[in-house]
């Protein structure tokens, strides 16, 4: 389902990504890529060779944290704004509204990976 999500959102005039259960960048679209001001998802998707976060790249870590603690409990998260870090070092603050979707695997018990739409942005 979010592979189709993503392929719907990949040239929206909003940013669009997908966080897999570890909050690593699963996949962004290019509105979003451009804000940031990277010129590919891979710049964003990988730190040398490791995997990068969202809450790496955000202020709010503790709010993050609360967040995914309360959806984990069943709780609808409704949108949050949040400070990221662009290329630059600049910060941008956007607006993100985005669920949990359950992933079932092969022996393995349910994984959350999670999906977010930037319904807003402003300088901070």
């Amino acid at each position: 389902m979010l592979g189709k999500l993503a392929e719907v959102m990949e040239d929206a005039p909003i940013g669009f990504t997908w966080l897999n259960e570890q909050n690593e960048f699963e996949k962004i679209n290019k509105y979003f890529v451009h804000e940031l001001g990277y010129e590919d998802e891979s710049e964003i998707k990988y730190k040398g060779p490791e995997r990068r976060t969202f809450v790496e790249m955000i202020d709010e870590k503790r709010e993050y944290e609360d967040m995914l603690a309360a959806s984990a409990k069943g709780v609808r998260t409704g949108p949050h704004w949040w400070t990221i870090r662009r290329r630059n070092g600049k910060k941008l603050r956007i607006r993100t509204h985005g669920e949990g979707v359950a992933v079932r695997r092969p022996k393995e018990n349910e994984a959350v990976h999670r999906f977010g739409v930037v319904i807003d942005t402003k300088e901070p």
